[in-house]
């Protein structure tokens, strides 16, 4: 039986995509809450509260999205969910708490049913995801090219 398979040269860092995913949007999060939305607030009315000029996790979300497809919400999901518990009021079986966990999963899902809707309509979005791909993870062709 032959195996249909390639060794990447960049496999390492793919086995560890979880863990990058969570630790930018944590750090993008804590950024957004301590420095960009005190500066919003400042400078704009209190409607900051709702909407941000800036929003970096969104932008992890989107790029993760992109680049990994919905394996993605492996890592974003229980991201949102400790953003959501370090950000609630501690009252865990209140509503509050669950209106803001329900509004973060949906946040947290959004870009990849964006994509996965552009991919159902036949719109290309991952033209430049194989692009990259093919220049990231090239073959290793150190054994020939065959799988050990």
């Amino acid at each position: 039986m032959r195996r249909n398979s390639q060794l990447y040269s960049f496999h390492p860092f793919y086995q560890h995509w979880i863990f990058c995913i969570i630790v930018a949007y944590l750090i993008t999060a804590t950024l957004q809450l301590l420095v960009i939305f005190p500066i919003e607030l400042r400078l704009s009315s209190e409607n900051a509260v709702f909407a941000s000029f800036l929003f970096l996790p969104h932008a992890v979300r989107v790029l993760s999205a992109w680049l990994l497809g919905p394996k993605s919400l492996l890592a974003i999901i229980p991201a949102g969910i400790i953003i959501t518990l370090i950000t609630s009021n501690h009252d865990y079986f209140m509503g509050e708490f669950l209106t803001q966990l329900l509004t973060y999963l949906f946040a947290d899902c959004s870009a990849v049913l964006a994509f996965e809707f552009m991919r159902l309509c036949k719109i290309d979005a991952n033209t430049f995801t194989r692009l990259a791909n093919s220049f990231i993870c090239q073959p290793d062709n150190r054994h020939g090219g065959k799988p050990i």
